[in-house]
């Protein structure tokens, strides 16, 4: 009805027919639901929700219901970053989840060594309730009260450490299990390893923190594997660049910030293994690192 009134005017006014058509265009704006007052809120809502902010990756929003008895964020720890590790969400300029869009391709295994050698517990030293862990059937069997099984190498005068690595383990969960593999930490009696970073282990249990994540600092709320299956979790450090895989997928990529400070942070060390308590129930084999330059 609007573009007939404006051929009308303009065949109606000859020689005025640039007056016709700034005419025009006020009577086609009027009708238009995007000159509305109610409709332009919304499209800047539209707009605003597409960047850089997205409900997939929220920095700094730590809650209760995301904790656990676990290892505590420590003071002037990187900020906690929270995302589901949605393909198409680029995040905050320290983290990027990413999925990747192809599938992955097999392994290259050049330059790893194994630290497990499927038959015992040589290299590896427990700190307390030794009974957490078996070896059973070439794996490494975590189920007990809390325990941490922390490799420190075929040499007790030259503890294992590592700067720079590429990280991997076969693992399987039992339903409701909670376990993590601590990198960059040093051996210590008793107690939540105080030094380096976990990397979750959890596909199905009551804490809502799931596997790939890094505790404290980036939360995955969608496991990326599922219990009573294999699969391989690997984290890859250089310098202060952490990439966590699972199945050869990338789920993040993390840069850690300048200025942090204490325990939990980047630095050297060597790895651990979790048991996190009796109901938990999680296996590992075919563990080994890649040192890298």
């Amino acid at each position: 009805m609007a573009y007939a009134r404006c051929v009308d005017l303009v065949r109606s006014n000859g020689r005025r027919r640039l007056a016709s058509l700034v005419a025009c265009v006020a009577i086609v704006s009027t009708m238009s639901p995007w000159a509305s007052a109610e409709f332009l809120p919304r499209r800047r809502a539209a707009r605003s929700n597409t960047s850089r902010t997205t409900p997939y990756c929220v920095p700094n929003q730590a809650s209760a219901a995301n904790q656990h008895a676990g290892p505590p964020a420590a003071e002037n720890s990187p900020a906690i970053v929270e995302t589901t590790l949605h393909p198409e969400v680029v995040a905050s300029s320290v983290v990027q989840p990413t999925v990747s869009a192809s599938p992955p391709r097999a392994a290259d295994e050049t330059g790893f060594q194994q630290l497990f050698d499927g038959k015992s517990l040589a290299g590896w030293k427990a700190n307390e309730n030794l009974d957490s862990w078996k070896v059973v059937d070439g794996r490494i069997v975590c189920h007990g009260p809390r325990s941490h099984l922390f490799y420190v190498g075929p040499d007790a005068e030259k503890p294992a450490d590592f700067t720079n690595f590429h990280f991997k383990a076969d693992v399987m969960t039992k339903p409701g299990a909670n376990s993590g593999i601590f990198f960059h930490t040093a051996f210590q009696p008793e107690g939540w390893p105080a030094q380096g970073y976990e990397m979750q282990v959890n596909n199905s249990q009551k804490d809502p923190v799931r596997t790939g994540s890094i505790y404290n600092v980036v939360k995955n709320f969608i496991p990326p594997a599922a219990d009573n299956e294999w699969f391989t979790e690997e984290v890859v450090v250089k310098g202060k660049a952490v990439t966590v895989l699972v199945n050869g997928k990338v789920l993040f990529e993390f840069v850690e910030p300048e200025g942090v400070t204490g325990t939990r942070k980047l630095s050297h060390g060597t790895f651990a293994l979790q048991a996190h308590d009796p109901g938990s129930e999680v296996h590992y084999k075919n563990i080994r690192v890649k040192p890298l330059p």
